[in-house]
């Protein structure tokens, strides 16, 4: 019995395109070019291999694997000053790769057809030591041809490319010479077998049609649709069939009149299950790949009994179809490459004792199916490559399977090291970023090569000098992570997007050298990593949910809830951010524990207030954000309790009295943010008893004049004041020239003018002053061209013309000013110096509504 291989052609372009890129770096030009049958000797025409895979070896010693090797001549860096390992760059495609001409399926003639000498109508010349007969372009296909190609003897085929004839006159040479091959514009002709390209026409189709003697007919790559293939109701002896891509559900009634089909290919068609439903019974072998069949089309397979191949690749079927295969009992070969089975169903399968060849590669099977392919002892071809089968399962499968064809990923390393003759400087610089010291030891390395496995981590474990190893995006498991214990002076792991979980950690936790780890992307819990606190306290760490360092602990929401996390264990934490969770008041109470936190930011929490009593034993808090959480006046009671706090932000709540830790004897408090609460100038009047405010932030608050005058000036330790977006006028900025500790001020989207502004430049520390969205015009500029030890200007979203910034800024070469041009607004700034002044005081009007 002849056992198909796996077959190349896939149906997701960018996945083929990225397989045949690997193959083209990887495997010898010869390896690329071999060919074999498509579907079974049975099946016509012929496909280009598009991957071969080696069978995994286990690598008992590689020469040249030691830290001192001496370096060859590859382009790593030295002294470390080549790029940190870390997340793998971005590598651009070099693109497609190069198209390989299918020598069996003759398309367009890409070489000129070498002309017989003047006055003959053809030449016999040799192709693969045997003899053809080329006949010239412009020769008519007549009987004086036939007689004088019938004359020549010894000939082997017979080619008419040239003479671009159809079909219909292509016949008659075909069946004078029908046990000679025979290429035509269209085609090709083998003994009762016919090739149609993409060049046939529907006339060429009807000419062939008529030809009885022919038993296999390939049209994948023709441009025919159903109405045109209505013609193959005439082969009633066809026996095998391959249709194109524009193939639908109306070829159904031809099939059904074609019952001595044997061997059929819908591939890449667009036939759905009403087709399936009326195919001939006595087919042997059907080819479905990359059609839109699912698991209720491949019911009405139960139909055919006498089905021998069968190819489901690139479709939607799964478990349930397995199913209805496991009853088809005479199969032998089964394509199930990139399809949704899984390690549960091929457990339908081991019922199929002719089943000869199996294609599992893409799927999502593990370790789980392992015990059902071992005992499949009759399979003689077995691919499962890119699943989730472990490094141990695949050489499991290699050695109970032996001697079938059992194809498995190839370590990187591995191939690497056989491509380069067991040289490891050479191997390594294949797949990876090298790094060495001047001592020529390997100090980092990036490995970017996704089919680097645990095979690959246990050679790695001689470099001994190793501070920086990335194997982020590889097939690195948590079976090779015990071969970092041999690598004391690691500082630097990034494990990112690989399958590698909790169980690992453990290994980690021996690395006390260790000062960056990098988790994200897999599978290890927030519960996993927060255990190696008490060995690792000093380990910045990233993960699923979150990040970890000294002293420091930030969660997100896919840390899930705060009470399934073990927060009692982190001794030492100062400082926690939960960004995106929601715990509410009552999930307070599982970080109650944190005692010796000085810093906890709950933005977003859903904490309306009463839950903060749960935190009141944290006696040295400094600092606490709760910005936009619903708390109301009944809260700031609760936040009042700790005295030493330095920073409040309570933006965005519903906070709007200060009343209960604005006291005079609340010292520490440095910093206080009220962005976006309703807070007025009634309470405004209370922040002067928090004399050692150094930053205030009033954002959107209801503020005006009087009560800036009332409160913010009397403030001497200020620093720091954010005014944006309220009722502010030149009136109250002219206060705040009494501010003499100020250095940054926010004025954006207020009304001020160079009125204003000018009293400013008593200032003698301000050094940053944001003006965006207010009505700057020339004045303005000049007034701010008096504040000596300004470092930054905000003039965005102003009226300002890019000449009078350009200018200005030229002039204050000190200064950053950060500017951009409203597209809309440059392009009214036409014309003369008046229509300039139009267009400014037009756009100022407009901005004054605004605000």
């Amino acid at each position: 019995m002849s056992v198909p291989v796996r077959r190349g052609r896939r149906f997701s372009v960018s996945r083929r395109i990225g397989k045949l890129l690997e193959l083209a770096r990887a495997l010898p030009i010869a390896l690329l070019r071999q060919v074999v049958p498509m579907r079974g000797a049975d099946m016509c025409g012929w496909r280009l291999v598009s991957g071969s895979v080696l069978l995994l070896a286990t690598v008992v010693s590689v020469p040249g694997c030691g830290d001192s090797v001496t370096p060859a001549p590859v382009p790593v860096a030295v002294n470390g000053s080549g790029p940190e390992p870390g997340p793998p760059p971005v590598v651009d495609e070099p693109g497609p790769p190069p198209v390989v001409e299918n020598p069996s399926r003759p398309g367009k003639v890409s070489k000129p057809v070498r002309q017989p000498p003047p006055g003959k109508s053809f030449e016999i010349v040799t192709r693969q030591d045997r003899r053809w007969a080329i006949v010239a372009a412009g020769v008519v296909l007549d009987k004086r041809l036939i007689s004088g190609l019938a004359d020549a003897g010894g000939l082997s085929g017979i080619d008419v490319s040239a003479t671009d004839a159809s079909v219909l006159k292509v016949v008659p040479v075909i069946r004078r010479f029908s046990l000679l091959t025979v290429d035509f514009a269209a085609g090709r002709w083998t003994p009762r077998q016919v090739i149609l390209n993409e060049r046939a026409t529907a006339a060429d189709l009807r000419a062939m049609a008529s030809m009885r003697e022919v038993r296999r007919l390939d049209l994948s790559a023709c441009r025919v649709g159903d109405s045109e293939l209505a013609e193959l109701d005439k082969m009633v002896g066809l026996e095998s069939l391959g249709l194109p891509p524009t193939t639908s559900d109306g070829i159904g009634p031809t099939l059904v009149r074609l019952r001595s089909l044997r061997n059929l290919s819908l591939e890449a068609t667009r036939v759905t299950a009403a087709t399936i439903a009326v195919l001939p019974r006595g087919l042997e072998s059907l080819n479905l790949s990359g059609t839109s069949i699912d698991d209720a089309a491949v019911e009405h397979l139960r139909r055919l009994p006498g089905l021998k191949q069968l190819w489901l690749d690139e479709t939607s079927v799964g478990d349930k179809s397995l199913a209805v295969v496991s009853t088809r009992t005479t199969i032998e070969a089964l394509g199930l490459t990139g399809t949704a089975v899984s390690s549960g169903g091929i457990k339908q399968l081991v019922g199929l004792a002719n089943l000869a060849s199996l294609h599992l590669a893409e799927t999502s099977i593990d370790d789980e199916a392992l015990g059902v392919l071992v005992s499949m002892k009759q399979l003689k071809f077995l691919d499962v490559t890119e699943t989730g089968l472990s490094v141990d399962a695949r050489q499991t499968l290699v050695e109970s399977l032996r001697p079938s064809d059992v194809r498995v990923d190839l370590d990187a390393l591995v191939q690497a090291l056989d491509e380069t003759n067991g040289r490891m400087e050479l191997a390594l610089a294949r797949i990876a970023r090298v790094t060495r010291n001047s001592d020529g030891q390997v100090v980092a390395l990036n490995i970017l090569d996704s089919k680097f496995s645990d095979i690959g981590m246990g050679m790695l474990r001689q470099f001994t000098s190793l501070k920086r190893l990335s194997v982020e995006g590889t097939a690195v498991t948590d079976a090779g992570l015990p071969q970092l214990a041999a690598m004391t002076q690691l500082e630097e792991l990034w494990l990112g997007n690989t399958s590698i979980g909790d169980p690992g950690l453990e290994v980690i936790r021996s690395l006390r050298g260790l000062r960056q780890l990098h988790l994200r992307g897999t599978r290890a819990t927030v519960s996993g990593v927060l255990s190696l606190w008490p060995a690792l306290a000093r380990v910045s760490m990233s993960f699923p949910g979150g990040q970890l360092g000294p002293g420091r602990l930030a969660l997100d929401r896919k840390a899930g809830p705060l009470e399934l996390l073990p927060l009692d264990g982190l001794r030492g934490l100062k400082h926690l951010h939960l960004s995106g969770a929601r715990p509410g008041d009552a999930g307070l109470e599982y970080i109650a524990s944190l005692v010796e936190l000085e810093t906890l930011r709950l933005p977003r929490a859903g904490i309306h207030g009463p839950g903060l009593v749960h935190l009141h034993n944290m006696g040295g808090l400094q600092v606490l954000d709760l910005t936009g959480n619903p708390l109301d006046d009944l809260s700031t009671d609760l936040i009042a309790a700790w005295v030493e706090l330095r920073e409040l932000v309570l933006d965005h709540s519903n906070v709007s009295s200060l009343a209960p830790f604005a006291t005079a004897g609340r010292t520490a408090l440095k910093r206080l943010s009220l962005a976006g609460t309703p807070i007025d100038d009634k309470q405004l009047a209370l922040l002067p008893t928090l004399s050692n405010l150094e930053l205030v932030d009033l954002t959107g608050c209801l503020v005006t004049d009087a009560g800036l005058a009332a409160s913010v000036t009397r403030l001497p330790n200020l620093q720091a004041l954010a005014l944006s977006g309220t009722g502010i006028s030149d009136a109250g900025v002219v206060k705040l020239a009494e501010c003499s500790s100020l250095r940054v001020l926010r004025l954006s989207d207020t009304a001020v003018t160079s009125t204003g502004l000018s009293p400013l430049a008593r200032l003698p520390q301000l050094v940053r002053l944001d003006l965006s969205g207010c009505n700057v015009d020339d004045a303005a500029l000049q007034a701010i061209g008096r504040f000596e030890r300004l470092t930054r200007l905000d003039l965005r979203r102003t009226t300002l013309l890019p000449m009078d910034v350009a200018k200005w800024r030229a002039s204050h070469a000190e200064c950053e000013v950060v500017y951009a041009v409203d597209p809309l607004l440059e392009a009214l700034a036409v014309g003369t110096k008046k229509n300039r002044s139009r267009w400014t005081r037009r756009c100022g009007r407009w901005l004054r509504s605004r605000s």
